[in-house]
């Protein structure tokens, strides 16, 4: 499969953290090598750096200084499902709902490998094993509060096994499910 064939991965996907970080480096140099060529043919045309295509350099900056944050933002997250956590989780058959997911608070910050949500139960597994499984509950049920599913429960393991226990579980239980479509964007949305 060439590369221009390759499936653009999305939030949520496997895989998300390490391709975005290539995303990100890439749009950022291209970004900042816009306004440098813009600048250097504006100061060779003129042979000075007082004309309107230095004016356009500059604010052509802005766009790359955003990118340079967001850059920095993903180089500095921590992948967060492992190729071997995410086999384990495939080969059991579980069907989840997300994986790949970086949360962000003033205090901590918290890796998701993978998180499903069903019957009411948001499971999450964390391949951080000095988590502070409290705290990132915390954290997630004020997301949850906000988006209206304050009835839901959560739960964070460290333990893969345990999660696919749960994630099976959750998954053979009969009867219909909300739609959680809005609260499932909202957890997107709060993650980088």
């Amino acid at each position: 499969m060439s590369k221009s064939n390759k499936p653009r991965i999305y939030k949520g996907d496997y895989g998300y953290i390490k391709a975005q970080k290539k995303t990100e480096i890439i749009r950022t140099a291209v970004l900042l090598a816009l306004p440098i060529a813009i600048y250097i043919t504006g100061f060779i045309s003129t042979g000075s750096n007082q004309n309107l295509l230095t004016f356009v350099a500059v604010l052509g900056c802005l766009p790359m200084a955003r990118s340079a944050v967001s850059m920095v933002l993903f180089l500095k997250a921590k992948e967060c499902c492992s190729e071997e956590t995410f086999k384990k989780i495939v080969g059991a058959g579980v069907n989840v709902t997300y994986y790949d997911l970086y949360y962000t608070t003033y205090k901590k910050n918290f890796t998701v490998a993978s998180l499903h949500l069903k019957k009411g139960c948001l499971i999450v597994l964390t391949e951080d094993k000095d988590v502070d499984a409290e705290a990132f509950e915390a954290h997630l049920k004020e997301v949850l509060k906000n988006c209206g599913g304050e009835k839901i429960s959560v739960k964070v393991f460290t333990d893969t096994d345990k999660y696919i226990e749960r994630a099976r579980e959750l998954n053979a239980l009969s009867g219909e499910d909300a739609d959680y479509s809005f609260i499932l964007e909202n957890l997107l949305s709060v993650s980088i």
